[in-house]
């Protein structure tokens, strides 16, 4: 059985040259022009016209534009050829002016842009934003850090908690499953969830939760989709804050009394989430939208 061949063009996949040039900037005229140069230097205005398929008044401008933008030279007089300058020289230019740019503009915008307050929620979709926003939630935190979590999901974020944990924040996990070894080590507070770590909902395999000072939250399905949502509303902290906090009170009870124990006062977990859980718990957060 043969290996399948791509068949791809590595510069089609790239963008042509000429579509790529008008991105930069180039007019429709000065990228015909420049392509036809690249092939034919040193070449003349009137060489150019040709080749590009330009009319002559056309190809004569966007020499001389190009001539401005420093993108070709003469080199020779009577006739006046031009070649290419140096494209690592040019380009390399043009984008240094570019990042210039666009980091005066994030600073005037971040400036003068309205405060939206901390009402919303915002809403985070695909794996870079997703992992830029907790990320950065972590990294705020001064003080604690709440989690809710399966290790698989949080293992990508090791080095920011490791890193939180350097700084003297404190850092509470409410677990499921295994792996939590070297994080406790480390210093984090490991709290099995339902004092055993046991992962009864679907919403288990998936969610993250996130809460920071008590101050700004995440919450999002982890896989196979990634979706999340982040807020600073107190209310809506509050809220989540306050379910990672009783699930860490309901483990240290379960610790303390034992699992057998609370058989013996017949009470059952799977009894419990029975007799008062929605059947459609934590379904819809696996299920991609």
């Amino acid at each position: 059985m043969t290996k399948a061949q791509n068949t791809e063009n590595p510069q089609e996949s790239e963008g042509s040259l000429l579509d790529n040039l008008t991105h930069m900037g180039f007019t429709g005229p000065e990228a015909r022009t420049y392509e036809a140069l690249i092939s034919a230097q040193p070449a003349t205005a009137y060489e150019l016209a040709k080749i590009s398929g330009l009319a002559r008044a056309n190809s004569y401008n966007a020499v001389t534009n190009l001539v401005k933008k420093r993108a070709i030279q003469p080199i020779t007089s009577q006739p006046v050829r031009y070649a290419i300058t140096s494209p690592q020289h040019f380009f390399a230019g043009i984008a240094d002016d570019i990042q210039t740019t666009a980091t005066k503009i994030q600073d005037q915008v971040t400036r003068s842009a309205k405060p939206v307050g901390n009402e919303f929620v915002e809403v985070l979709e695909g794996k870079p934003a997703v992992d830029d926003k907790v990320i950065s939630l972590i990294d705020s935190a001064r003080d604690d850090l709440h989690f809710k979590s399966s290790f698989e999901l949080l293992d990508p974020y090791l080095p920011s908690i490791e890193r939180a944990l350097d700084r003297g924040a404190r850092v509470t996990i409410v677990a499921t499953g295994e792996g939590w070894e070297a994080l406790q080590a480390a210093g984090a507070r490991i709290v099995p969830h339902e004092g055993t770590g046991s992962a009864p909902s679907v919403a288990n395999d998936v969610a993250l939760t996130v809460v920071a000072d008590a101050e700004a939250s995440f919450v999002g399905t982890m896989r196979p989709f990634h979706r999340g949502y982040s807020a600073e509303n107190a209310t809506l902290v509050y809220v989540i804050q306050m379910m990672i906090l009783h699930e860490i009170y309901l483990s240290e009870i379960v610790s303390a009394i034992g699992a057998d124990n609370l058989a013996e006062l017949g009470i059952s977990f799977e009894e419990l989430r029975e007799r008062y859980r929605p059947p459609s718990h934590g379904t819809r957060m696996a299920a991609n939208p």
